[in-house]
C-alpha cells in the first residue's frame, strides 16, 4: 500500500505559466486554473506512475520478501525516480517498532525508466517481522527534485489537460481522443511495471 505522507510544495507549472498558454489575462479565473493544474498533475502522475515534484512516500507491506538473493529479495519502490529512503520501519515479532540503519540496506534501479528497489546491503537479509497487516513501513522521497527539473514534455501534456477543461468546463464533451493523444505524449516517462 503507498501513501503520500508529503505533498509537493509546488505544482510542475505555476498559475501564469497557465495563463499565459490559455491566453487569459486578469485573475478572476485563478482559483480554478490552479484546481485544474493540481488535477492535470495528479492525473499525469497516475498515468506516469510517477511524483513529478519531489513529494514523500511510504511503502507499507505485511513482512520483507524472502525469496533467494539477488533477485528475490527486492522491493519494488512505486513513484520514481527515488532521491533517498528517510527510513525502513517494522514491527518485529515481540511487536516492538523498530528501526533498519540505513548501512543494512541498498537503493538501487535499473534505469531511468524502472522503478527503484531496496536491497539488503552485503551480508545482511531481512529481519523476521511479526505477523500482521502492514508490518513493514519504508518512507522514501520521489520526484525529479523542484518544478524547474520536471521534464519539459510532462509539463507541456499538463498545459493541454489544463487548457482542454478550462474551455470545456461548461459540456460533458467526449475526451476519449485528446485523453489517448495526451497519454501518448507521455508515454516516454512512463513507468514500466513489474510483476
Amino acid at each position: 500500500m503507498i501513501t503520500v505522507i508529503s505533498q509537493p510544495a509546488s505544482e510542475p507549472i505555476t498559475v501564469d505559466d497557465a495563463k499565459i498558454f490559455l491566453r487569459v489575462v486578469d485573475d478572476a479565473e485563478d482559483g480554478l486554473i490552479t484546481s485544474l493544474i493540481k488535477n492535470a498533475r495528479e492525473w499525469a502522475e497516475r498515468y506516469t506512475r510517477r511524483a513529478f515534484v519531489t513529494q514523500t512516500y511510504r511503502l507499507s507491506l505485511d513482512e520483507f520478501p524472502d525469496g533467494p538473493a539477488p533477485m528475490g529479495n527486492l522491493i519494488y519502490l512505486p513513484g520514481g525516480p527515488v532521491a533517498s529512503i528517510d527510513s525502513i520501519k517494522y514491527t518485529d515479532a515481540n511487536g516492538v517498532e523498530q528501526t533498519l540503519p540505513p548501512s543494512d540496506y541498498v537503493l538501487g534501479s535499473a534505469d531511468a525508466q524502472a522503478f527503484a528497489f531496496v536491497r539488503p546491503a552485503f551480508s545482511k537479509a531481512w529481519p523476521g517481522t511479526r505477523d500482521e497487516p502492514l508490518a513493514v513501513r519504508i518512507e522514501y522521497v520521489v520526484g525529479y527534485g523542484a518544478a524547474a527539473a520536471v521534464p519539459e514534455l510532462v509539463k507541456q501534456a499538463i498545459r493541454l489537460h489544463v487548457s482542454w477543461h478550462f474551455r470545456n468546463r461548461d459540456t460533458v464533451a467526449d475526451n476519449e481522443q485528446f485523453m489517448h493523444a495526451l497519454e501518448m505524449k507521455l508515454a516516454d516517462v512512463r513507468m514500466f511495471t513489474f510483476g
